[in-house]
């Protein structure tokens, strides 16, 4: 991510806040763009089976 955090594994979420993820094997790294290109601030890293749980909540969905 720190070279190309846009990459063609990232997925955008479908939530009212825009928030995307990365596969790294098992585990999903959820970020939202930041401010700057290239920036990104990591919102959760977890296992793919529970990363997901309240994050619609989280995001005012």
């Amino acid at each position: 991510m720190e070279v190309e955090p846009f990459g063609p594994d990232m997925i955008q979420l479908r939530l009212n806040e825009i928030r995307y993820r990365v596969r790294v094997g098992d585990y999903r790294i959820v970020f939202r763009p930041g401010p700057r290109p290239r920036e990104v601030t990591v919102t959760r890293i977890g296992h793919r089976a529970t990363v997901y749980e309240g994050l619609e909540r989280e995001a005012g969905a």
